[in-house]
């Protein structure tokens, strides 16, 4: 299935527009939901996006978090509550990140 960053709705109570942008999705690797293996990718406070796989942490551009499409399990979306968002542009290629267990 696909699925966009933003979702542009409109509230069902009084037609108010509403915008949500997507910030996760839990992908699930596998042939059933009794075996496999779940990883998520998540968008940090920094507005990039983080591969959390484990205990490894890769850092991976908007387009690779889009390309989920048969794997995705749960997208997680959050309400923008200004017109004023500022929509981020994800122009970083994929990178490891080394995560310090100390």
């Amino acid at each position: 299935v696909e699925y966009p960053c933003e979702l542009d709705l409109e509230e069902l109570d009084d037609g108010v527009k509403v915008k949500y942008k997507l910030y996760a999705v839990v992908v699930h690797e596998g042939y059933s939901s009794h075996s496999g293996h779940y990883y998520a990718f998540v968008q940090a406070s920094n507005h990039l996006w983080y591969l959390m796989n484990d205990e490894r942490v890769h850092q991976v551009s908007v387009q690779t978090v889009l390309k989920q499409q048969r794997g995705a399990y749960m997208l997680f979306y959050r309400r923008v509550l200004s017109d004023s968002h500022n929509t981020h542009t994800d122009n970083h290629t994929d990178e490891e990140i080394n995560v310090d267990e100390s």
